[in-house]
């Protein structure tokens, strides 16, 4: 099986659009309709213990900007921390693959306390969310666990 990752295709699935001038430019890396080139600085190597980083370049004719795209390769893992966690909104995107995610081979059952956790960010953050909301948070959240 051939792998068909590249860069340019998650940069575009990421900011949700077929094109990279367009996906740059959601993701706030360039400004609309400007001439840029995107360049790979070091392809994929090991960054940590369960994670692999790519550094890549944008630049224009006044500037180059480095960034970092970095995966995670741990499987079984639970986590056990969500202080490394952000959001965007309407999303859940974790920042750091340190220790929270806890030793591999942990049984399900070990994230005890991690949705209130959660909870307990969302309520220090100022947002109230609604009998729905908690619901919804909650079975996603279960949903999550099972791999479903």
């Amino acid at each position: 099986m051939t792998v068909s990752w590249t860069l340019e295709g998650e940069l575009t699935k990421l900011a949700g659009t077929s094109e990279i001038a367009s996906a740059l430019t959601i993701l706030a890396i360039i400004d609309p309709d400007e001439d840029f080139v995107l360049d790979t600085v070091q392809d994929w190597y090991r960054s940590g213990a369960e994670t692999y980083s790519l550094l890549f370049a944008v630049s224009n004719r006044s500037r180059r900007c480095e960034f970092m795209m970095k995966a995670c390769v741990a499987y079984g893992f639970v986590p056990l921390s969500a202080h490394d966690w952000r959001s965007r909104g309407d999303d859940v995107v974790l920042i750091d693959f340190g220790q929270d995610l806890g030793p591999p081979g942990v049984g399900k059952g070990s994230e005890a306390g991690l949705l209130s956790e959660v909870l307990d960010s969302v309520d220090h953050a100022g947002i109230d969310l609604s009998p729905t909301e908690l619901m919804l948070v909650s079975a996603t959240y279960e949903s999550s666990l099972s791999g479903q």
